[in-house]
């Protein structure tokens, strides 16, 4: 803690160097809500978003692109490691202008396979931690609590019941112009998150430290709310310790 009577102003600045940027890490399977959530408290907070599950998405869409095969590892990581990440004041930017293509069906279900990739994972994560070292930011995904950023000062972990979860990503998609049967989008989280739950290299998972939030029956501002005023709370704390 910071002397703040007693320290000088060079002993102030530097102190105040060595503290690391506020980070809101937020963990949660397909269809939470994470994603909105996320993206609404960017807005009110004024902090950057950062959506990790459109990196994977884009190594899917660019592996698709240049026909490679998944068994071809050197060839993929080598793919990402040319991956030029860059964050603005509102979020990722990403090499790719065509946000709806990452949609795509089959880019979907090449995804989590992507992901489970454990030279991927690891390539994305440094990329992910090199930004984050640089400012206060909102980074959401599956392992960004327990992986990515395990020091997060506040972690969440965004759920919601599957039936309720599926409706929200069959909302997404037809936005995005693609309409999928509610069954078979049912089948397909269902899958998704028996992915993510048992793959090896940072599995879905809820951090020891994160208040869990069930948005199955909230609003989304009613989500917002919450999470801005736990995000105001640990902020306070932060300050104090200042």
């Amino acid at each position: 803690m910071i002397k703040k009577d007693t320290a000088s102003a060079w002993e102030v600045q530097k102190e105040l160097e060595q503290i690391k940027p506020f980070w809101l890490a937020i963990d949660g399977p397909a269809g939470s809500g994470k994603s909105t959530v996320a993206r609404y408290a960017s807005e009110r907070l004024k902090l950057p978003c950062i959506n990790t599950g459109l990196v994977y998405r884009l190594v899917a869409y660019k592996l698709m692109q240049e026909k490679r095969d998944l068994s071809e590892h050197a060839e993929i990581e080598a793919l990402v490691s040319k991956l030029t990440l860059a964050c603005s004041n509102k979020g990722l930017i990403l090499p790719h202008n065509n946000s709806d293509g990452l949609y795509q069906d089959d880019v979907s279900l090449l995804t989590p396979k992507i992901a489970g990739l454990p030279g991927v994972r690891e390539l994305v994560t440094k990329k992910l931690q090199l930004i984050a070292a640089e400012r206060a930011l909102i980074m959401e995904g599956r392992d960004i609590g327990t992986v990515v950023l395990p020091t997060a000062e506040l972690k969440l972990f965004i759920t919601a019941a599957l039936a309720v979860r599926v409706k929200r990503r069959a909302a997404q998609l037809a936005r995005c112009g693609i309409h999928i049967e509610l069954d078979k989008l049912h089948e397909r989280i269902s899958q998704r998150d028996r992915l993510d739950q048992t793959r090896k290299n940072a599995p879905l998972m809820r951090a020891k430290d994160a208040v869990i939030v069930d948005t199955t029956e909230l609003s989304e501002k009613d989500v917002v709310d919450k999470v801005v005023q736990l995000v105001q709370v640990a902020l306070a704390k932060r300050e104090e310790c200042l």
